[in-house]
Order: structure tokens, then sequence, then C-alpha cells
């Protein structure tokens, strides 16, 4: 390495130490920002308004930009969340935020309300949620809404009707899922097909 290039390099180096809050990685700017608590984060995105949505042990945090809000468990309220471990969050194509919980389900975000609508398992209701541990949010190229869960298998949600279709592991049916707990899902080409794959 030249007298140069070691120069150039330690001057790159100089500079990069006093640019910490916000880098290019790959043509995206990543910027830095610490929640107002310590906490376990699970999933986050950025949805199509710009606010960034993480899911915490600690409730769902919404961020602005500038400042935080924090969701958490109200017993009293009936349109707020169910469970403070929040699991993963989701915005379909319609924009629509769907939230998974980790023991209170699923929820729907109202944007219009600041509110959420629950889809809770029910014993005797075999089109409610199967489970209500929600592990993973995953929609279609065909618009279905999949839903994975830690223990009741694979849930499809027909939107209109606020129903569930569930796909759960049966030993004496051989196309049956082979376990209930889905923990991921994704999206693979098959003979020209879309197909999902969850693990």
């Amino acid at each position: 390495m030249t007298l140069k290039n070691f120069l150039l390099f330690l001057l790159l180096l100089f500079i990069s130490q006093f640019n910490w809050s916000q880098k290019f990685i790959d043509g995206y700017m990543v910027s830095h920002f610490k929640l107002p608590i310590e906490t376990h984060t699970y999933d986050i995105t950025q949805d199509s308004y710009g606010f960034v949505w993480i899911a915490t042990l600690n409730g769902l945090w919404r961020y602005n930009g500038g400042s935080f809000k924090n969701y958490i468990k109200n017993p009293q309220s009936k349109t707020g969340i169910t469970d403070n471990h929040i699991s993963c969050v989701f915005e379909d194509s319609e924009g629509t935020l769907w939230v998974g919980t980790y023991g209170g389900g699923l929820l729907k975000y109202n944007r219009d309300f600041d509110s959420f609508k629950r889809y809770i398992h029910n014993a005797n209701n075999p089109e409610s949620l199967s489970f209500n541990e929600v592990r993973t949010i995953f929609e279609t190229s065909k618009n279905k809404l999949f839903i994975g869960t830690d223990g009741g298998g694979l849930n499809l949600l027909d939107r209109e009707k606020n129903t569930f279709k569930r796909f759960t592991y049966s030993k004496t049916n051989s196309k049956s899922i082979s376990h209930n707990n889905v923990l991921s899902i994704r999206k693979f080409i098959y003979r020209n097909l879309d197909r999902i794959e969850y693990i």
C-alpha cells in the first residue's frame, strides 16, 4: 500500500467516526434510534405512511421520525392490544397493518381511530384463529393472508367474513402440514406457479 492510499484510508476512517447517526448501505439510509426503554425487539417494519412499527416484549412501538408512541395492554380497553408480547408486524398490499401477539392473537390496526380489531382463538368456534400465539404473517401475490402460529398450525384469513380456515397437523392425514409450529412463511416459485412454504 502506498503512502497516498494509506493516508486516504486514515482520512476515510476518521470521517466515518463522525457519521454514526446515519449510514448508507446498498442505497438505503440506516438511521440509529433507541427506544425509550430497554426491551427485546422481535420485528420491525416501516409502513406506507412512513411510520416505523416495532414489535417488542414491552408492547408495540410506533416511531414517526421524531417521537415514539407505545401501545400496551390495558385490561379495560376493548380496542387496544391484547398482549404486551408483540411477535410480528406486517403491512399488507391494501395498507392495512397487522400485528401478531404471542398470547393475545392477531390484531388489525384501524388508522382512523388509532385502535385495534381483535382476532382471538375461540374453542367453540372452528372458524376463529386456531391459536393465540402468532409467529408470522404473510400475504401471497393473490392477496391471501396467512397467519402462522406457534402450536396451532397455519390459518388463512377470509377478510370479508372475518373467519379463518385452519391447516393443522394430523397423524391420520398424510396431506396435512408436518407440524403445528409455523414460525416462518415465504414465497417460492414452482413450475411457474406461486407457492408458499412454511418453516
